[in-house]
């Protein structure tokens, strides 16, 4: 199976070149792959493909933020494994980096989204009048400035107490002492359903996360 130049990110060339080497036409000799082994890949393929665009000095990233959206990284699956139903998921510690994986009997991407909505996802509808006006007119669609309304809002607490089955006392608390709870999000939408700006009544209302996820 010859490499191909990629097309679309600089690491589907790196990915292939790893996966490459180690497919016998059969299977993987070794599916784990380690940050050492990342890291020649990319100066390997330096001078061929990549040239400097792509640095190998912090291996220990260049899965996980491939991995950050589903989307771009299905766009950005070498082909080829997609064709012989390959994907990987990432590992840590003892200098691992990530691992190649079978697809599952009933999968049909390579990285399938698991903490989008359903049909079935709860919607909490919650009040947005505290933002002040200058975030609403300088309000940005990157994760800071998400994560910044996620806080003034209160979403997580209000998650935790309404949705969630695990008991924490002061979830606040429990992030800075254990450092074990993370959250993201890819939108927050906010929905002026209530009268007319400047009405003495009006109150704008948020409206339940897009793809938010939580790790306690």
């Amino acid at each position: 199976m010859p490499a191909k130049p990629f097309e679309n990110s600089k690491k589907t060339a790196v990915i292939l070149r790893l996966f490459e080497s180690r497919w016998n036409g059969v299977q993987l000799e070794s599916p784990m792959v380690n940050l050492q082994e990342v890291k020649e890949a990319i100066e390997a393929l330096g001078n061929e493909e990549l040239g400097k665009a792509l640095s190998s000095r912090n291996p220990a990233n260049f899965f996980k933020d491939f991995i950050r959206r589903a989307e771009s990284a299905n766009k950005n699956w070498p082909k080829q494994l997609k064709d012989l139903r390959w994907t990987a998921e990432q590992r840590t510690g003892e200098n691992n980096c990530f691992e190649f994986v079978r697809y599952s009997a009933d999968q049909n991407e390579p990285f399938e989204e698991s903490f989008g909505p359903s049909a079935t996802t709860p919607v909490h509808r919650m009040q947005s009048i505290t933002i002040p006006k200058a975030s609403r007119d300088l309000g940005r669609k990157d994760e800071q400035w998400l994560i910044q309304v996620a806080v003034q809002q209160g979403l997580i607490p209000t998650h935790l107490a309404l949705q969630s089955s695990h008991k924490i006392d002061d979830p606040a608390r429990s992030d800075r002492k254990s450092g074990q709870c993370g959250f993201g999000f890819e939108e927050i939408r906010l929905d002026h359903s209530h009268g007319h700006q400047g009405d003495p009544g009006f109150v704008p209302e948020g409206r339940a996360c897009r793809g938010a996820s939580l790790c306690l």
